[in-house]
This record gives C-alpha cells, structure tokens and sequence, in this order.
C-alpha cells in the first residue's frame, strides 16, 4: 500500500492494480477519521492498520517520495 498526497484532491479515493496493490489518494487536510469516514468499508481491517501506520502514526518508518513536476508526494513504508 502507498499514500498519493495532492492538495487537488477533495474527496480521498481508492485504487486496486492487478496485482493487489492499493493505492490511497488523500488531501493533507483531512484526518485519519475524516478519510476513515470517507472510505468506509472500502478498505479491510489490516489495509486501515497499514493505512495508520502510513498517515498518523509519527513513530512508523516511512518514505516520502516527491513526484517531479508537482507539489505531489507518495508515503510508503521503509520496510516494503
């Protein structure tokens, strides 16, 4: 799992690959329980724990990867 981080995003989305892979599409400005609230059961309750560690959890290893040209970012996991 991966979070995309834009500030042109208003309402959090979700995408599945083929391969299982999830892929978050969230705003800085909305919380943990604001997206929660959003997602609903979109999302299973191992992919909210990883989903937490990534967001709101400021003791997790975690990368913050820039995407060229924006003022976008991906979150994922150090140990991934």
């Amino acid at each position: 799992m991966r979070i995309r981080v834009s500030e042109s995003v208003s309402v959090p989305s979700i995408s599945r690959s083929e391969n299982g892979s999830v892929e978050l599409l969230i705003n800085t400005e909305l919380s943990y329980e604001d997206i929660k609230a959003f997602m609903g059961d979109l999302l299973t309750d191992d992919e909210y724990l990883i989903f937490y560690t990534l967001w709101a959890d400021d003791l997790s290893e975690r990368s913050f990867i820039p995407i060229e040209g924006t003022t976008d970012f991906f979150i994922e996991s150090r140990k991934n």
